[in-house]
């Protein structure tokens, strides 16, 4: 018994997908040899890349040639097999992202007077300390995605001397007594964000963020300490964009800001990105923090650059 196989333009492929496909074509040979007609199979394979190959593979007798003579006097007809691909991407449903931020925060300025009008407005130190942030994500049909943030920011400042009393919350702690300050303002955001295209060189997206404030300034001065806590709720509008420099490089912008007559916040990063795999992305980036309020029981603002290294992992 004797088969050719031809096999047409399939150099792209894995090289499970030409094992497949030579076993496949075994199998269609004997069928042809059984049947002396026509025949044809597909088969679909998806490589590392989400590509799907589809193959069609027709199988048909060599009419005018030479068959192959067995032992016991039985002619087989020689048999042609075509495997001819086409490609096309594949795109699931849903995405899921793992977006780790980790670098420095370096404070400039964080200023608090509590209540607004009578109390003491404090200066409190400009730290340079370890942070990081966590996001998650969920991309629905290359569109619509729902992120999770968390953004952590705490520290504790050094000891200093006031020069006058301070009036905190409605305690009084002594001039000329050795005096603490710890600060927090852990971020909690839940983000719809709209993509309009993710095809082109330039990707927007824009969206709304609910941001949880989770926050607290605290004075401590000999065994005394008053904390004055800051939960509540602010509405952000995020603003995005994916600049892509060629197929592994990218640069990653991402904005969310509000402003009100009470107060503002705003939350810029930048980053510079390359693709190692599908599943993998690495970053350098820069951000900057700035807001606060101006109400009735604190007034506060804060200002804080950072610098970051940037892991994005992607499912699937």
């Amino acid at each position: 018994m004797q088969c050719n196989v031809k096999l047409i333009s399939i150099s792209k492929t894995l090289e499970i997908s030409l094992k497949i496909l030579i076993l496949l074509s075994l199998i269609i040979c004997f069928s042809a040899f059984s049947q002396k007609k026509e025949s044809s199979i597909r088969v679909n394979v998806i490589d590392q890349d989400t590509k799907s190959y589809n193959f069609k593979s027709v199988t048909y007798p060599l009419k005018g040639t030479v068959g192959a003579v067995s032992p016991e006097g039985k002619v087989s007809p020689m048999v042609a097999v075509d495997l001819k691909p086409t490609t096309q991407n594949i795109k699931p449903d849903i995405v899921w992202t793992l977006d780790l931020q980790m670098g420095t925060v370096s404070v400039l300025s964080n200023t608090s007077q509590i209540p607004s009008e009578t109390g003491t407005e404090i200066q409190l130190d400009e730290v340079t300390a370890f942070n990081y942030r966590i996001y998650l994500s969920a991309l629905i049909k290359n569109k619509h995605q729902i992120r999770l943030l968390y953004a952590p920011l705490s520290y504790e400042s050094s000891a200093f001397i006031p020069s006058d009393d301070i009036l905190f919350n409605g305690v009084k702690f002594m001039a000329g007594v050795e005096t603490l300050t710890n600060y927090k303002f852990n971020s909690y955001r839940l983000t719809y964000i709209y993509h309009f295209n993710q095809s082109g060189k330039v990707q927007f997206r824009l969206g709304f963020s609910a941001k949880i404030r989770d926050a607290f300034t605290e004075v401590k001065q000999n065994g005394q300490t008053e904390r004055f806590e800051n939960i509540g709720f602010v509405p952000l509008i995020h603003l995005g964009a994916i600049i892509h420099l060629n197929e592994r490089n990218m640069i990653d912008i991402d904005i969310e800001g509000s402003w009100a007559p009470q107060g503002y916040a705003l939350d810029a990063r930048f980053s510079f990105n390359r693709k190692i795999n599908k599943n993998l992305t690495v970053g350098l980036g820069a951000g900057f923090l700035d807001g606060g309020a101006n109400v009735e029981s604190v007034k506060t603002f804060t200002s804080a650059v950072y610098g970051f290294g940037r892991i994005v992992l992607t499912i699937p």
